[in-house]
């Protein structure tokens, strides 16, 4: 059995309503990563024809959630591209963390490891504008 489990949420308003759980548990956010900035820009820019929202998350085997990712699903240029919900309009280009989230190496690439397997069909997984 895998350290961790993924899974990927597309409704918007189970997506937010998640988002505030993990929120109101103490995860580590930015200013573009409230509820309150993803709800204008999945209501905005990520309800534009040919983007579906996704919801990220990797929890422990037991449930308890450890990271999520805000991503979106495009068609840019003909590919099926997933990246960070933000278009260039924002910078928050990281995980939501929980505070008991693994930041050792070996744990994270697990945590990448699960995630990538859950993760729709796509050309290109972006993640850009991330520190080394």
């Amino acid at each position: 059995m895998s350290a961790y489990v993924a899974a990927i949420e597309t409704d918007r308003e189970a997506m937010l309503a998640r988002w505030r759980d993990w929120s109101a548990q103490g995860a580590a956010t930015s200013l573009f990563q409230t509820p309150a900035w993803l709800a204008a820009w999945y209501a905005t820019l990520g309800a534009q024809p040919g983007r579906q929202p996704l919801l990220a998350s990797v929890a422990r085997p037991d449930g308890r959630v450890l990271m999520a990712l805000p991503l979106s699903l495009e068609r840019r240029g003909g590919l099926r591209r997933i990246g960070f919900a933000d278009l260039g309009v924002a910078d928050y280009a990281a995980p939501l963390l929980m505070p008991d989230c693994p930041t050792d190496a070996a744990g994270v690439r697990a945590m990448v490891d699960s995630l990538r397997r859950v993760l729709p069909q796509a050309d290109l997984l972006a993640i850009e504008k991330m520190p080394e």
